[in-house]
C-alpha cells in the first residue's frame, strides 16, 4: 500500500523507496562512525616507547588554576565521561597521578600511571595525557633539578671542608 486517506480526504503518500534510502543512509554513517571509532579506540591502545622513567626522588604537586581540557573522545573511551579535565598532578614514587573534573564538576576522577624503570612502553593516550601537562611541569622540573643540583655542590663543599679539617 503506497497512501492512506486522512482526515481531509486527500491521499498522504508514503514512499517506502525514500524510507529504503534514509536508513541505508543512517546505516552507512553509523558503520563509518563504528569503522572510525575502532581505528581510534586501536590507535589509543597502541603502545609507544617510553622514553624516560621517574626517579623515586622526584615529587612534584601542581594543581592548575586554569584546568586543561582532555579530549571529548579520549575522555569517552578511556574515562567514560563525555568531558574531563585536568586539576592537579603529581609526580611521586615512580608515577604520575591525575586529579580530575568531570562533566558533573565535582574532582572525583583520579588515574595513577606508574613510570618504572623497567617499563619499556606506554599506551599512546597515556602518552598523549602527558603531553597536556608539559608546559607546565617542565619548568617545575627543572627547578627541582637545580635544587638537587645545588643541594649536592653543597654537601661536597661540606664534605671537602672537613677534609682538610
Amino acid at each position: 500500500m503506497d497512501g492512506q486517506i486522512n482526515q481531509n480526504g486527500t491521499e498522504n503518500q508514503i514512499n517506502m523507496n525514500d524510507i529504503k534510502q534514509r536508513i541505508n543512509e543512517l546505516s552507512e554513517a553509523i558503520e563509518a562512525f563504528n569503522y572510525a571509532s575502532s581505528s581510534l579506540r586501536d590507535v589509543l591502545r597502541s603502545a609507544i616507547p617510553l622514553l624516560f622513567h621517574v626517579d623515586p626522588l622526584m615529587h612534584v604537586t601542581l594543581s592548575f588554576e586554569e584546568p586543561i581540557a582532555v579530549d571529548e573522545l579520549i575522555a569517552t573511551e578511556i574515562f567514560g565521561k563525555h568531558y574531563i579535565e585536568i586539576t592537579a598532578i603529581r609526580l611521586i614514587d615512580q608515577q604520575v597521578q591525575f586529579e580530575f573534573n568531570t562533566e558533573d564538576g565535582e574532582d572525583t576522577l583520579e588515574y595513577t600511571m606508574g613510570i618504572y624503570d623497567n617499563m619499556k612502553e606506554i599506551e599512546l593516550w597515556q602518552y598523549y595525557l602527558l603531553s597536556l601537562i608539559v608546559p607546565a611541569i617542565v619548568p617545575l622540573i627543572k627547578r627541582k633539578a637545580e635544587e638537587m643540583n645545588n643541594l649536592t655542590v653543597l654537601l661536597r663543599e661540606t664534605v671537602k671542608m672537613d677534609k682538610k679539617r
